[in-house]
This record gives C-alpha cells, sequence and structure tokens, in this order.
C-alpha cells in the first residue's frame, strides 16, 4: 500500500439499521474503505435472511481482503441470533466440564460460520467482582481470574475448530462496576495491584487464544482518571505487558459513555490511545464525519499518518487472515433443521432448557 493513498475508512467496523445494507453503506463497501460489518437483532429475521445479507456485503464488498463479519453470539441475554438458546457464560461455568463447554462453543462457532460469518466477539474475561454488575451479570464465566481464563480456555477450544475468529473483552475488565456504559460512564476504583493481579490475569492467559482484544468504556482512576480505558494510552500501554499482539479494537463509539467527548473526534483519540480499529455500530454518517477528520488529520501531520499506516497494514493482515464464510457456506434450511435438532439433543443432555 502505498503511505501517500492512505484511507482510514479501514479501520472501522461499522453497523446499521435495518435488515438489508443502507444506500449510504454501498459506496464505502464498493471502495473497500471499512474494517468490517458487525450485526446487531435489528439486522437479523431469520437464517435465510441474515445468510443472504451476508452474501450481500460481500457482494458490494470490492477490498482487496476479505470482508470480516461479526455478531455479539455469546449465550445467554447476549445473542443477535435467536434460533437456539444457547447458555450463558456463568451457565458455562457451572457445567465444571471441560468437553461439553468446548463442545458448545464449537456448535455455536459452527452455526455461525453456516450463516456467513467469520467474527465473533467473544469471549467476556471480564472477572464478576461486584455481584451487583448487571451489565456483565452472568456474562462473566466467573468471580476469580483462574475461574475466567480456565472456562473461556475451554470455550475458545470449540472455536478454534470452525474457521471464526475471536475477540477478547473488555480490556483492562469491566466486572468490578455498577453503571452500563451503553448508558454512562462507569468508574472502576481498583488500585493498581488489583488491577495487574486480577483484572489483567484472564487477558494475559488467553492473549494468544484471541485475534482480537475490546477496550472498555471505563475509567481506572488509578491508572488515568481523566479518560476511559478506551481512550487513554496509559491504560492500554498495558497490553504490552501481557504479550497481546493481535488487533486492539474500541468498544461502539456511539455508547452514552462517550457523550462528553465531541462526536467527531471520538475515532482519533481512541486510535491515538493504542487501538487500532474503532466501531460505529449504527450511524453511518457519523462514520464519514469521524473519517473526514482523520483524513485532516492525517494531512497535517506525518507521524500520524505513520501511525495509520502501520494500523491499516496490521488491519489487512487479520483480513487475509479469514474465511469468506459469506461465500464458501451454502444455506440449507434442511441440513440446518437437523444441526438444530443436535443441538438441542445435546443441550437437555446437559440440562438446559429451551424455553
Amino acid at each position: 500500500m502505498a503511505i501517500n493513498k492512505i484511507d482510514p475508512g479501514e479501520l472501522f467496523w461499522l453497523g446499521f439499521q435495518g435488515n438489508c445494507p443502507p444506500d449510504s453503506l454501498k459506496p464505502v463497501l464498493d471502495q473497500g474503505n471499512c474494517g468490517g460489518i458487525i450485526l446487531f437483532s435489528r439486522n437479523i429475521q431469520n437464517n435465510q435472511q441474515v445468510h443472504e445479507l451476508n452474501r450481500e456485503l460481500v457482494s458490494l464488498w470490492k477490498g482487496k481482503s476479505t470482508l470480516p463479519l461479526g455478531v455479539d453470539q455469546e449465550g445467554g441475554r447476549v445473542q443477535r441470533i435467536n434460533n437456539i438458546n444457547w447458555p450463558s457464560a456463568r451457565q458455562l461455568a457451572q457445567l465444571s466440564n471441560p468437553e461439553s463447554i468446548t463442545a458448545i462453543g464449537e456448535l455455536i462457532s459452527r452455526e455461525l460460520m453456516q450463516l456467513g460469518f467469520n467474527v465473533d466477539f467473544v469471549p467476556v474475561l471480564d472477572i464478576l467482582s461486584n455481584p451487583k454488575n448487571k451489565v456483565i451479570g452472568d456474562r462473566a464465566f466467573g468471580t476469580t481470574a483462574q475461574e475466567v481464563s480456565a472456562y473461556a480456555s475451554f470455550f475458545l477450544d470449540g472455536f478454534r475448530k470452525n474457521p471464526v475468529a475471536t475477540c477478547s473483552k473488555h480490556f483492562p475488565g469491566h466486572g468490578n462496576t455498577l453503571l452500563d456504559s451503553h448508558k454512562a460512564l462507569p468508574r472502576d476504583p481498583s488500585s493498581l495491584q488489583t488491577i495487574s493481579n486480577n483484572h489483567l490475569i484472564p487477558f494475559d492467559n488467553l492473549a494468544q487464544r484471541n485475534e482480537m482484544l475490546m477496550t472498555a468504556h471505563v475509567v481506572f482512576p488509578e491508572l488515568d482518571a481523566q479518560h476511559p480505558a478506551s481512550l487513554s494510552n496509559k491504560v492500554l500501554d498495558l497490553i504490552q505487558q501481557i504479550g497481546f499482539n493481535g488487533l486492539v479494537i474500541s468498544d461502539d463509539l456511539e455508547m452514552g459513555a462517550l457523550h462528553s467527548y465531541p462526536e467527531n473526534e471520538l475515532a482519533h483519540l481512541a486510535l491515538l490511545a493504542g487501538n487500532d480499529m474503532v466501531m460505529v455500530c449504527s450511524k453511518i454518517e457519523l462514520f464519514q464525519q469521524m473519517r473526514e477528520f482523520l483524513i485532516k488529520k492525517i494531512e497535517k501531520n506525518s507521524d500520524f499518518k505513520n501511525q495509520i499506516h502501520k494500523k491499516i497494514e496490521k488491519v489487512r493482515k487479520f483480513k487475509n487472515s479469514l474465511v469468506n464464510n459469506a461465500q464458501k457456506q451454502i444455506y440449507s434450511k434442511k441440513s440446518y433443521i437437523l444441526f438444530k435438532h443436535d443441538v438441542i439433543s445435546f443441550l437437555s443432555e446437559n440440562n438446559f432448557s429451551q424455553r
């Protein structure tokens, strides 16, 4: 890539409203100017529709690398595809059965592969150290670093059996908060010792198991009293300590936790802090504003231009590692019915209800 032809659009994960690509997204895909697409429940009607949607997104994509197509399919109360009631992380941990946890990870990733996805934003590596924390709650694999590390590792063993990349979250931890970062800016008063010897342990233990790592919109006053982790180089410098070399991405920049910052500057702040990519999960117009702001910064600052160049190269390397499941997988309703029947039987054997 010629360094004078940099387009920072490749550093954005984008979401949109509706169950078909909006007109505002089509030229972005045609020019190869985004880093990936994330779908939510609002985009998904049924299996056939979401598979066709993923195929359409790929057909519109004219980038040189594989288009990342992602979704939050954790199980429990956070799953965007609701054909099967997948157990939550807490329920998986309660099994205390490594083989069954791995099997469920394999089945979730197989379902996503069949529907055309190649990225799942799992696992949650937050330690539920505050029992009143409802935003994480049963999304956590446990209340200790050891539990979270072990059960998340078993879960990931299943994902490695299918071509679906994963993303650990929410660095450096969202388990000791009260507020929901979708609505407000949480603060975690943990000491430096607690952060190092507790919060970071699962991220450290599984640093080589995930292709991506998502940063949290949480303030850690002992590290940076002014900015959330996602916008703080003081916090994100800790990523070097755990030896993670994959892509670092922000949580959604549209979330309520960041409303005190100028919207169009958020991507710039996040990239300066150490994120390789950012997420803008519903407003294509906001993405365009952020992209234009970045282009102006690139034109004025050669050091920043070089940083963006390196990030784009890193993103392209990730894209090239992905499998184009949307084109490779031909959806069959009959095959899926058989798959679902086998899954429900397995879940029933492990005492997971489908009600």
